[in-house]
């Protein structure tokens, strides 16, 4: 008589009773080690869940900081055309020869065009600056959002860890991999602070030539999830 897939057979001269009893002590056994794989799950989640908390602050902050940076460039555009203003009142308040005057209004002319110029380009920074926070902001918050389900599964079937190293730098560590070790791991730090990947370094080292290739591959589909898979397949291959 087989007991619940554990590959042992009840003796002839054992009751129902007793092979219940022990039947029931395995599922037991079962059921705690079930919960203890549950709450690790749980603790891994929830890590996650924080590292993602810090991502958004860290986005937060340097939100804050670009707006402190535009109002201050528009607190010296509004002086420089304070400083032109005044400068052509005094000018014009003046009593100076006629052709020294046009000599000067002719300089502040210059001055002004060249500090319009400036105007325009520092209009422009700020716009360009603008620009690219909202889309690296929505480019971050799309991804995230789309490839979130998917980390998961990687986290509870493949041992996929994310751990923050430093600002717009995350490790992708991968244990599980290596069918002579499984408990070691192996990672590749990532710089995600710009519109493309960017690998640092891995443990094992892929090499320059494979690394470029990764890149290359995750700017033709940009999807975290494949970018995933294949370092974990190259990962595998280095050991």
């Amino acid at each position: 008589m087989n007991t619940g897939g554990y590959g042992v057979l009840a003796p002839q001269n054992i009751s129902h009773i007793d092979e219940f009893e022990n039947l029931q002590s395995q599922m037991d056994e079962f059921y705690v080690r079930l919960e203890n794989s549950l709450v690790d799950k749980r603790t891994n989640i929830m890590n996650d869940k924080q590292k993602h908390y810090v991502r958004v602050h860290e986005l937060e902050n340097q939100e804050q900081s670009m707006k402190r940076n535009i109002e201050q460039m528009k607190v010296k555009i509004d002086k420089t055309k304070e400083l032109i203003s005044k400068t052509l009142e005094d000018l014009q308040n003046q009593q100076l020869i006629v052709d020294d005057l046009n000599k000067k209004e002719e300089h502040l002319q210059e001055l002004k065009k060249s500090v319009n110029k400036e105007i325009e380009d520092l209009n422009e920074s700020i716009s360009k600056l603008t620009n690219e926070y909202d889309t690296l902001k929505k480019n971050l918050a799309d991804q995230v959002e789309k490839d979130y389900p998917e980390l998961l599964k990687y986290e509870l079937y493949l041992g996929l860890k994310i751990e923050v190293i430093k600002e717009n730098v995350l490790r992708f560590v991968f244990d599980n991999i290596d069918p002579h070790e499984i408990d070691r791991e192996v990672w590749c730090d990532v710089n995600v602070g710009g519109e493309s990947l960017k690998v640092e370094r891995s443990n094992p080292e892929l090499g320059q030539e494979i690394i470029e290739l990764l890149e290359n591959e995750y700017d033709d589909h940009k999807e975290l999830v494949i970018f995933l898979k294949t370092l974990r397949g190259l990962l595998r291959e280095k050991i």
